[in-house]
């Protein structure tokens, strides 16, 4: 039997923990029938296949649940890997790609209860919606009551929906010395009261709810942090209304926890060790051409090239060492903005280098001319 569980989410959300949980917990059988589609670049990825979890990527745009040529692009996979059961969760273009394969069992699962505009109060709107939901989708999961209420108020009947609530894995109980390393990697003395939301960085989660109480919260007593933990598209909209509130000091926004700005650096160190690794294999691999035989003897310093290298390349020498010098004052004003302006400007940064690159080539390759 072969299982899809299909999800559009391209960051890590309440949904796509949920399906890894359940999948990691199944009986082996389920979990080796499985297979996930995600969109291509989702951060999901990662997480379902350090679980050993089967993933098919797909070129589709993420985050969305309907996309006319998504269904075109799910109806050619669902031909090509040709399940028993499928599970679209929140992608309406999936499932109606699974109706016109027909997958014999086509499940879609709700996870969140949205309010209703007005035209749903229209009964011939609400009929001839209901009756396509349920042309195309067998039966409807519902996480909670509030989503199976929901949907019947969007006219699916009872009898087609069933509630399962969402499992999580068992919660690990920190000790005090865990938590003061925590606290002092976040920058919270250990007195200070601290209050979180952990979600998706959507607007849907009420996030700016959450910055506006912080911000009444510190009119009376300023001895809080407040932790955003998560990731998604609404991060820099909310790092902006931070700083509109004046909340910086007070706000932190933790991502998932993971390696954070450690992860950018421990990234730089291994692109540049990768970057030297190859320049040594490609010398040793033209080490005819090159003139250099590699061997122990020949690591010798020749006193005569060293100083010619040194006249012609001191010139250049002092002229990038004045600019990266006066680099670090300008880094230094962009951190103190924040992480999120920090990489912006290090991301600007690496283009307007590749951009350079190539003058930079001719420009070394004629100095010794």
């Amino acid at each position: 039997m072969k299982i899809l569980e299909v999800i559009s989410d391209t960051n890590i959300g309440g949904a796509g923990i949920v399906l890894l949980t359940r999948i990691k917990s199944a009986p082996s059988e389920y979990k080796n029938n499985t297979t996930v589609i995600l969109p291509q670049g989702s951060a999901l990825k990662r997480r379902f296949e350090a679980s050993e979890i089967k993933v098919e990527e797909i070129r589709i745009k993420g985050d969305r649940s309907f996309d006319l040529i998504a269904i075109f692009k799910y109806k050619k996979l669902l031909k090509k890997l040709s399940p028993d059961i499928i599970n679209c969760h929140g992608a309406l273009s999936c499932r109606i790609a699974a109706y016109f394969c027909r997958i014999p069992v086509r499940l879609y699962t709700r996870h969140c209860a949205f309010p209703l505009n007005k035209i749903w109060e229209n009964k011939l709107y609400k009929k001839i919606i209901s009756n396509i939901q349920m042309k195309l989708s067998d039966h409807v999961i519902a996480v909670a009551e509030a989503a199976k209420n929901n949907l019947t108020d969007m006219g699916i009947e009872e009898n087609s929906i069933s509630v399962i609530i969402n499992g999580v894995d068992k919660i690990k109980n920190s000790s005090e010395e865990e938590k003061q390393v925590l606290r002092k990697k976040l920058n919270i003395h250990s007195g200070c009261t601290v209050i979180g939301i952990f979600a998706r960085l959507e607007k849907c989660k009420g996030h700016e709810d959450f910055l506006d109480a912080a911000k009444i919260v510190l009119e009376h007593s300023t001895d809080f942090k407040f932790l955003i933990i998560g990731d998604g598209n609404e991060k820099i909209a909310l790092n902006k209304k931070c700083k509109d509130l004046g909340l910086d000091q007070y706000i932190v926004f933790t991502g998932f926890m993971g390696f954070g700005v450690a992860g950018a650096a421990w990234a730089t160190i291994i692109g540049q060790a990768a970057s030297f690794l190859f320049s040594i294999f490609y010398l040793f691999k033209h080490r005819v051409e090159f003139g250099f035989d590699f061997k122990k003897e020949s690591f010798v310093i020749n006193k005569h090239y060293t100083s010619m290298i040194l006249r012609l390349g001191m010139p250049m020498a002092i002229q990038s060492g004045c600019i990266n010098l006066s680099m670090l004052f300008v880094n230094s004003m962009i951190n103190s903005i924040g992480v999120v302006e920090s990489a912006t400007f290090g991301v600007g940064c690496r283009i307007d280098d590749i951009i350079n690159k190539i003058s930079q080539g001719i420009q070394y390759a004629a100095m010794p001319m």
